[in-house]
């Protein structure tokens, strides 16, 4: 435990002293958790995930090892990276904060998260289904019939 000594030479237990800053505390979270930065749109799914479950800013803050103040500032964008990131998404089960090149590639990443959320196997049908539609479009540009690469009980009809 360490301690330091103000003025008065009394001793002041570290491990008890928590941030203050304009009335925010801040806490940290276990140290597995890293920094995360947040974009609106993801802002925007917290508060819409957080109403949804009908908890209060105070009690995710609570479940989370925050405030209510930091839960606030995250969702305002006042802070713009946060180690509670993780533990906001685990609680609310949403998807982390992603940055992508496209709208494309955003919109990926959400369907996949939500099938894997919504049902396992479900997602891994839908890999299987688009593994299998790269694998036909990777034929097709390479001159291949697909059927000679289902093994030895299917062949290639004689020309």
């Amino acid at each position: 435990m360490s301690t330091a000594s103000g003025d008065g030479g009394a001793e002041i237990d570290q491990v008890n002293i928590q941030l203050w800053s304009h009335g925010v505390v801040a806490t940290d979270p276990p140290a597995e958790y890293p920094e995360l930065a947040t974009t609106p749109e993801w802002r925007q799914a917290m508060v819409v995930a957080r109403e949804k479950r009908a908890l209060t800013q105070t009690q995710l803050g609570s479940s989370v090892g925050t405030s209510q103040n930091i839960i606030s500032l995250i969702e305002s964008g006042g802070i713009g990276s946060s180690t509670f990131i993780l533990p906001i998404c685990r609680k609310l089960k949403i998807a982390p904060p992603q940055f992508y090149e496209s709208d494309e590639q955003r919109l990926w990443a959400e369907l996949g998260y939500l099938l894997q959320t919504k049902s396992k196997k479900q997602f891994r049908r839908a890999i299987a289904l688009v593994e299998a539609i790269v694998e036909d479009t990777d034929d097709a540009a390479s001159g291949t019939d697909r059927v000679a690469t289902l093994g030895d009980t299917a062949r290639k009809p004689s020309e």
